[in-house]
């Protein structure tokens, strides 16, 4: 988060030229063949949560009064009831109090260890998911400043606010070829006991001192299908090598800290960085031996547009954007994975979506300056990713993130976070169109569904996708069909392959949502064999139960 990995103009579609949708002159053909098997899936939808102040407990005005956070209880709720695996957690840098655990270097009669301001979110967060007997990514990517030096390898100034939620982004100082302990190991005592507070509920400090209070999360291992991720987007100007080396050094440190394997979570790595270090990150040769583990590593990739207010350049700036990157996605990235020492590593895309031009911009009022369009846009690209890259078998896709917002000075939120990355409206902490389409997903679909055959025919293969569609046989038997509208348009579309007689639709589109909703999806039904009228970027699942599957 924070480094927009792709940027291209919206080139406009003259299908998507208004910006008030339109009736399209003629129905596409959508066919599915339920008796024909490509895969099964293995495809995890789901999202990341990232420690802004919008999710805090308590806020404070700008006159120094403290008042609960009224989407406080909304907010955590909305993340409880997605019911989501593999829900990637970030404490980020730009709030140090909430991110490091030992923000002073520790001297020999003092250290600074505090998990004051870290653990609220984090308790909330792990309350929503965790004990649900749901799984979680862990991301404390924030590497303490006083491990770094400056250019001439000297202790560097590395101050920090006192306030937990004053937003400060140059707290990150000091590149990796300046770390005050080139070995890597000092950074690894600092991450071994971090996870020892967490997961056991204490650790020995730098001075043999024992801290003890800790939340133990004692599930909080590989058994369980618990992940933790190492660092993100290679921030301290990391190269591949570098990474490589510290990764090989920290992760043995971390599973000897919480009594060995059985107890550690999986390991994901690379956090997001270049595909350029893929190839030597899972190349054996450049790893200590033996190897740690890698069960993951991780990638992240964000379009945008250039017009934030026009909707008309979203279809093109979007899903134009995600159906080039995903194609050098699958002949880099996937490639390499598939022919690499570590060819069985998971590939989780922990930070999908939407940044939109100056989306940080203070000026912007409380409606970010986004239309209300945008959100189902953007919740229509989500499900066009889930189409695309499902039937390739990547095994997790993590659209980001719960929460982000504009300045709310009256909330002591005096700079925005990344507004148009929110699944929650942070009036209310209800769920937009983007949330809607994610809860939608997790519900339809699943690991272990087969995928069938199925396309969506348009007549003119050489434009960008203007329909994208998945079809589905359900682990209890149910068909199931994906279809997703990428225009700010109305598209008719006529079912193949449902045979006669009715389906359920389950819809998430302007007319169920768009801004916020406690209940953004809505159904209907209809015969298969009729036309489907689509709304502007409707996301629809037309489903029919195994009683009643029909094979055609």
């Amino acid at each position: 988060m924070g480094h927009l990995r792709a940027w291209v103009p919206c080139l406009l579609l003259a299908s998507s030229a208004s910006t008030a949708p339109a009736a399209a002159a003629a129905a596409a053909d959508v066919s599915v063949n339920f008796s024909e098997v490509i895969r099964t899936s293995r495809t995890l939808t789901t999202l990341q949560v990232v420690s802004n102040p919008i999710l805090d407990r308590t806020l404070v005005a700008p006159n120094g009064t403290s008042f609960p956070n009224p989407i406080h209880d909304a907010a955590w709720g909305s993340l409880k009831a997605l019911q989501a695996d593999l829900v990637r957690f970030v404490p980020w840098y730009p709030y140090p109090k909430k991110s490091v655990a030992e923000l002073d270097a520790p001297t020999p009669t003092k250290t600074s260890w505090n998990f004051t301001s870290i653990l609220p979110q984090l308790e909330d967060f792990m309350d929503a998911v965790y004990g649900q007997n749901h799984t979680v990514v862990l991301n404390f990517a924030t590497q303490p400043c006083w491990l770094f030096g400056d250019a001439q390898n000297r202790t560097q100034n590395c101050s920090y606010p006192s306030n937990p939620d004053e937003s400060f982004r140059g707290y990150v100082r000091g590149n990796r070829k300046n770390l005050l302990d080139p070995s890597g190991k000092t950074m690894a005592s600092y991450f071994a006991r971090l996870l020892s507070y967490l997961v056991k509920g204490e650790f020995v400090d730098e001075n043999g001192v024992k801290h003890t209070g800790g939340p133990a999360y004692t599930r909080f291992n590989r058994q369980n299908g618990h992940v933790w991720e190492l660092f993100n987007e290679g921030e301290h100007a990391y190269n591949a090598e570098q990474y490589t080396h510290d990764y090989d050094v920290i992760v043995p440190e971390m599973i000897k800290a919480v009594g060995g394997p059985d107890h550690a979570p999986a390991f994901m790595g690379l956090g997001g960085v270049s595909p350029d270090w893929v190839p030597p990150f899972l190349n054996r040769s450049n790893h200590s031996l033996p190897a740690p583990p890698i069960d993951y590593i991780s990638v992240h990739h964000y379009a945008s547009c250039s017009n934030r207010t026009d909707p008309s350049t979203y279809s093109a700036g979007f899903f134009g954007n995600f159906a080039a990157w995903m194609k050098s996605f699958k002949e880099t990235v996937m490639a390499t994975r598939d022919a690499s020492s570590f060819p069985k590593v998971k590939l989780d895309l922990d930070e999908l979506g939407v940044i939109m031009p100056d989306d940080n911009n203070p000026n912007r009022g409380i409606d970010a300056d986004l239309p209300d369009i945008y959100w189902n846009a953007a919740g229509a690209l989500y499900a066009y990713v889930f189409a695309s890259l499902a039937p390739l078998g990547v095994e997790v896709l993590g659209q980001s993130q719960l929460a982000g917002s504009p300045k709310i000075p009256e909330w002591g939120i005096p700079l925005p976070q990344f507004p148009s990355v929110s699944l929650l409206d942070w009036r209310t902490g209800l769920g937009n169109a983007r949330y809607w389409v994610l809860k939608l997903l997790i519900e339809e679909f699943a690991p272990g569904d087969s995928l069938v055959a199925t396309r969506c025919h348009q007549g003119q293969p050489e434009k960008t996708p203007e329909l994208s569609c998945l079809g589905a046989l359900t682990k209890d038997g149910s068909q199931k069909l994906l279809i997703v509208n990428h225009l700010n348009a109305i598209q008719p579309v006529q079912l193949s392959g449902f045979g006669a007689g009715g389906v359920t639709l389950k819809i998430v589109d302007p007319k169920s949502v768009q801004v916020a909703s406690s209940q953004g999806i809505r159904s209907s039904s209809q015969d298969a064999s009729k036309p489907l009228s689509l709304e502007a970027f409707a996301v629809v699942v037309a489903s029919r139960a195994a009683s009643s599957a029909i094979f055609v």
